[in-house]
């Protein structure tokens, strides 16, 4: 708790804009960002909420209007495969399936989506969500999945 503290007097001082379950427009466009992800190790780690309603609830605080959305977890099947990690028939995705459809069905708007959380999934895709929209998703993640620092370039987005 006192780490959390000496953050927020941090973000306090210099003026940081910290989007928890907040959001800012910047010229015209509307920012998002949530620190939620499904469940994982929930006695471990801050910021976890069940799949369904729990987490449904987190997302309901996403306006519709949203331009870029940032939040810990990424989507279901989009820069979340854990397939060195995932037992012989487990499910190699990590993903929220509850915020892929929240993307698909209510965020219109959407033209970027950034997550992290899966460690070893770097990088950025252009998918289709519908016939008429594509979302970029990125994963910045600087760790591997045994917290070693990747060696990459910064990912830099233009929208």
């Amino acid at each position: 708790m006192d780490n959390y503290k000496s953050a927020i007097e941090l973000i306090d001082n210099y003026n940081v804009i910290y989007l928890n379950n907040k959001s800012c427009i910047h010229e015209g466009i509307v920012i998002h960002g949530s620190p939620y992800s499904p469940s994982f190790h929930r006695d471990l780690w801050a910021f976890n909420a069940d799949e369904g309603q729990e987490i449904k609830q987190q997302w309901s605080k996403i306006p519709s209007d949203v331009n870029i959305l940032i939040t810990h977890t990424p989507v279901y099947g989009i820069l979340d495969s854990l397939n060195e990690c995932a037992e012989v028939g487990e499910d190699p995705h990590a993903g929220c399936k509850d915020l892929l459809k929240v993307i698909k069905k209510r965020l219109l708007k959407l033209k970027l989506h950034c997550s992290g959380h899966i460690h070893d999934n770097y990088g950025v895709q252009l998918k289709r969500i519908s016939n008429t929209r594509r979302v970029l998703f990125s994963n910045g993640a600087v760790l591997t999945n045994q917290y070693k620092q990747l060696i990459t370039n910064p990912l830099i987005i233009t929208i």
